[in-house]
């Protein structure tokens, strides 16, 4: 009888990017990485991407709305060293060369969840993050 190997669990991620506001700024774009550890591999969609650049809306909201697409599932043999989803948001000049992003995380949770809270990282400080951190409709 052949040895059974060790047995792998998956963690679906799906979900988008959709708006936000930032009444400062204007044509920005998001990118996304996912931060794991050695035991866990992505095995279908893309750990990483970049979204198009968007331009406040023209009604009361002044949003910018991305509506970014996030599908990726990964497997392991372990669940220490789970994902962490890492945002950014990032401007450009008049020139048009990107400026320095802003970034927060948020834990992947390995139970079904909805997350909408996002955390600062340390160091990476900017006007923005004040919106990062609260989406439209919380605390309001």
């Amino acid at each position: 009888m052949a040895a059974a190997g060790p047995s792998v669990f998956l963690v679906m991620v799906n979900g988008q990017v959709e708006s936000a506001q930032f009444p400062e700024y204007d044509d920005l774009y998001c990118k996304y990485c996912f931060v794991y550890g050695q035991d866990w591999a992505p095995t279908a969609g893309l750990e990483e991407g970049i979204s198009q650049i968007t331009s406040k809306s023209r009604d009361a909201r002044r949003a910018l709305v991305w509506n970014f697409p996030i599908d990726v599932t990964f497997k392991s043999t372990n669940p220490h060293g789970f994902q962490a989803f890492m945002l950014g948001v990032t401007g450009l000049t008049g020139c048009q060369a990107a400026w320095r992003s802003s970034w927060a995380r948020a834990a992947i949770l390995l139970s079904p969840s909805v997350s909408r809270k996002l955390h600062r990282l340390p160091g990476t400080g900017h006007e923005m993050w004040p919106n990062l951190l609260r989406p439209a409709g919380e605390g309001e």
